[in-house]
């Protein structure tokens, strides 16, 4: 079986990523810090045939052992990128969630910390600060 990790995508297709936009009572953002990164938003590839809340899902769970209380399925932001150090290029579609409690953490291969950061804070931790502060400012 075929799977991403060995894929040859042609330049003309992109790897669909589902991004979590986490947001607190306090108006802060929920941010992982990846092992290769700075801080982003939670983040994973949609499988072939997978439902965009269950990837959402599935994603929260296995980069930081999140369980996701409410999930919109209203994108919130979509933008294109090329990961550093990829041969493919990425469509990035963000949703707005809230997750229960993040006591439960655990950190994973890929995501080592987390943390809620303000908009401010963002822009000088988070590779991804330019999509968040445009939500931030459609929101206001």
């Amino acid at each position: 079986m075929l799977s991403h990790e060995n894929a040859v995508l042609p330049d003309c297709c992109y790897r669909v990523s589902v991004k979590l936009l986490i947001q607190n009572d306090e108006g802060k953002y929920l941010l992982s810090q990846h092992k290769d990164w700075n801080w982003i938003m939670l983040w994973g590839g949609l499988d072939f045939w997978e439902d965009i809340e269950v990837a959402a899902r599935r994603e929260a769970k296995e980069e930081a052992w999140l369980d996701l209380l409410d999930f919109d399925l209203q994108p919130k932001l979509f933008f294109t990128v090329k990961p550093p150090h990829k041969d493919f290029h990425v469509a990035q579609v963000c949703y707005s969630a809230t997750v229960w409690d993040i006591s439960k953490f655990s950190p994973s291969e890929e995501c080592i910390a987390l943390q809620y950061f303000n908009i401010e804070e963002n822009e000088t931790y988070c590779r991804t600060w330019e999509s968040m502060r445009k939500i931030y400012e459609d929101e206001a």
